[in-house]
């Protein structure tokens, strides 16, 4: 069993990743927003301001509402938490801290998780129940980098799909 040291994924991390994801699937929905303005623009040039006012205050706000739908899901509160993870070959158990005291813990076992990532010095593990549900654990937060590959090779071998590096 592998214990890491306390980390505390930031919620801009977090958010950023889920953000990548959300436009990578949902792309098209800044496009129709955007677009039928644009098209309008070659009729009349002020139709240009309008497409600016639409891609700089409606897709914030579009994002603002993405954030609000999945920023306050068990999942992504618990993963910006303060905590620990103890990883094994059943799974792993996150351990939730306060002060470096226990106040809970949750076991993943690993047929939870689909998919296997390293990328910007993070594990990202990608839960099978949810769309845009995953848990980052942070490089920093071993002890080396030997345990680190070591954990990597480990888990990822309980996934699906191979290792793949984003660095």
């Amino acid at each position: 069993m592998i214990e890491t040291q306390p980390y505390q994924v930031p919620a801009s991390t977090y958010m950023r990743q889920l953000f990548a994801d959300w436009l990578a699937d949902r792309w098209w929905t800044v496009v129709a927003v955007v677009l039928p303005f644009v098209a309008l623009s070659f009729v009349d040039v002020r139709f240009v301001y309008v497409a600016l006012m639409a891609g700089f205050i409606v897709v914030p706000m579009l994002l603002g509402f993405v954030y609000f739908y999945y920023a306050f899901r068990p999942v992504a509160v618990s993963a910006v938490r303060r905590q620990l993870a103890r990883i094994d070959d059943a799974g792993i158990t996150v351990v939730f801290l306060n002060d470096d005291l226990c106040v809970g813990e949750t076991r993943y076992e690993w047929a939870a998780f689909d998919d296997c990532t390293v990328a910007n010095d993070y594990i990202r593990l990608d839960f099978v129940d949810g769309s845009y549900s995953f848990m980052l654990i942070p490089k920093n937060s071993f002890a080396s980098e030997a345990i680190f590959d070591d954990v990597v090779k480990n888990v990822c071998k309980y996934m699906l799909k191979p290792i793949d590096y984003h660095e």
